[in-house]
């Protein structure tokens, strides 16, 4: 029987990057449930910040899109 030894190798580099990006959406998240209407814990409060979640991330996609065909566009 052959043993096989897997070695796992992590770009630190990489990792880091991937948890500041965990934690800025975490820290987003937080702050549209602090912000959001209605009483804590309630199916409104979740409601009202999975819409304002969706309408913020949505926003600044198209921001990103448009920015970047501008920034083609002047190049």
């Amino acid at each position: 029987m052959q043993r096989l030894d897997i070695f796992i190798l992590i770009d630190s580099k990489k990792a880091i990057r991937t948890l500041a990006g965990i934690g800025i959406f975490t820290v987003f998240m937080v702050l549209i449930y602090a912000f959001s209407e209605g009483d804590s814990g309630s199916d409104m409060k979740l409601a009202s910040t999975a819409i304002n979640a969706t309408i913020i991330l949505t926003s600044i996609a198209i921001l990103g899109w448009i920015g970047g065909s501008l920034v083609k566009f002047i190049k």
